[in-house]
């Protein structure tokens, strides 16, 4: 019995790093089941006995991402007590290497999954709740403006992001154009100007 679950936990892992990898590469709608089974060499009725259909793979492909990405920042904020404009560097380092990767079209393809953008939703709140935290400290250590409505802040920037994948300009500009000139905009903004140059240091440091 051991012996059986740790083949399917085994398995189950490499469904999702491959699903995860054709997603990412091609969007959602190009890849189908049967690509993913012939890819780890299994019956289609094996990837379907652990994922019922492409939207639960997408989902779990999805929240592993997430899951990672948290426990990612949870150890890097918490060595030596990382400021909040490193973290804010190293989180628009992380999503402009992401934006070279990706291909754009999955994004817009979430919104054709009502599991996914529930998931995504429940997300979005949680993400708000901790965001007020963040920026205080930010607003403490003197690197983002004390002035400044974050709740409005971050629903702006929310609405931005839905104009540019329901206008595509992911087709007409690359994501990574996109995250400069608007999310690293958007960053530079909200900082005081000891803020802007430490933030202009630390992303040249990731380049």
């Amino acid at each position: 019995m051991n012996t059986i679950s740790t083949y399917r936990q085994n398995l189950k892992s490499k469904i999702l790093t491959v699903a995860s990898q054709e997603f990412t590469r091609r969007g959602v709608r190009a890849v189908k089941m049967d690509d993913i089974a012939n890819a780890l060499s299994i019956s289609k009725r094996t990837l379907y006995e652990i994922y019922a259909d492409k939207e639960s793979l997408l989902l779990a492909c999805i929240e592993k991402r997430h899951d990672e990405e948290d426990a990612f920042f949870r150890q890097f904020s918490g060595e030596n007590s990382k400021s909040a404009i490193e973290i804010i560097a190293l989180f628009f380092h992380r999503k402009l290497s992401d934006g070279l990767q990706v291909n754009p079209i999955l994004y817009a393809e979430f919104k054709k999954y009502p599991a996914v953008l529930n998931y995504l939703e429940q997300r979005r709140q949680a993400t708000q709740k901790e965001a007020g935290t963040f920026f205080e400290q930010g607003i403490r250590e003197g690197s983002f403006m004390p002035d400044i409505e974050y709740t409005l802040l971050m629903e702006t920037a929310e609405a931005s992001t839905r104009y540019i994948m329901d206008a595509k300009l992911y087709e007409r500009y690359s994501l990574e154009e996109i995250f400069r000139s608007v999310l690293l905009v958007t960053i530079r903004g909200f900082c005081t100007p000891d803020g802007v140059k430490r933030l202009d240091e630390l992303t040249r440091e990731y380049r």
